[in-house]
This record gives structure tokens, C-alpha cells and sequence, in this order.
């Protein structure tokens, strides 16, 4: 069973190492500088996953996103039916590190046990 910190200071650490792939983002109208920042939520969640599958396969080999009962609507992220788990990514900062004036408001991440 994976415990919580675990979880995230695992996923952090994905995270750091799909940055240091250096992925590159678009749009129809620009390149992005190398770096998570620009990458859709799901796929900076999947990058990082997958990262994990290749480095913790028996913590993390059977992740993935699934549907929720009764829904249409994908959870992020399940674990071995153990957790459920739902991203936000947040990004405070612009490309050239400049706080940006819309991001207000109060932001959570939810974790969910099934």
C-alpha cells in the first residue's frame, strides 16, 4: 500500500525528472520554452507516470486514468484501486517567471481514498 507522502514525494519527483527532459510545449500560434510549465495537465500527469511506472513498476505499474462509477467523466490518476486521484496544476508564474495578475483565489489539490 502506498502511503500518502510517499505518493507525493514520488510524483514531485517525477515531475522534476520529466522537467529535466526538457519537454517542449505549443500552441497553433508559438513554441513554448523547454520546461512542464506549458504542457497540458494530462500530459504533464502522464509523463510523469509513466516515469514512474519505468522507475517503481510495483508501486506504480498498474497506474492509469479510469472512469468514474456511474460517469462519464476520468479521475487523473488510479492506483491499484487504492487511490483516486485528482490534479491540479497550478502555474502562478508566466514563461519568463512573471507573476500573473489572473491567478486569484483559493486552490486545493483533492486527494481522494476510495
Amino acid at each position: 500500500m502506498i502511503e500518502l507522502p510517499e505518493l507525493v514525494i514520488d510524483f514531485c519527483g517525477a515531475l522534476l525528472a520529466v522537467y529535466a527532459t526538457k519537454p517542449q510545449g505549443k500552441s497553433k500560434k508559438r513554441m513554448y520554452e523547454p520546461g512542464v510549465g506549458p504542457l497540458q495537465e494530462r500530459i504533464t500527469v502522464n509523463l510523469a507516470f509513466e516515469h514512474l511506472k519505468d522507475h517503481k513498476s510495483e508501486l506504480y505499474g498498474t497506474a492509469k486514468p479510469r472512469r468514474y462509477p456511474n460517469g462519464w467523466h476520468l479521475c487523473d490518476m488510479v492506483i491499484d484501486k487504492e487511490w483516486a486521484i485528482e490534479f491540479r496544476l497550478l502555474r502562478p508564474f508566466g514563461e519568463r517567471w512573471e507573476a500573473r495578475r489572473t491567478l486569484g483565489g483559493k486552490y486545493f489539490v483533492s486527494v481522494l481514498r476510495e
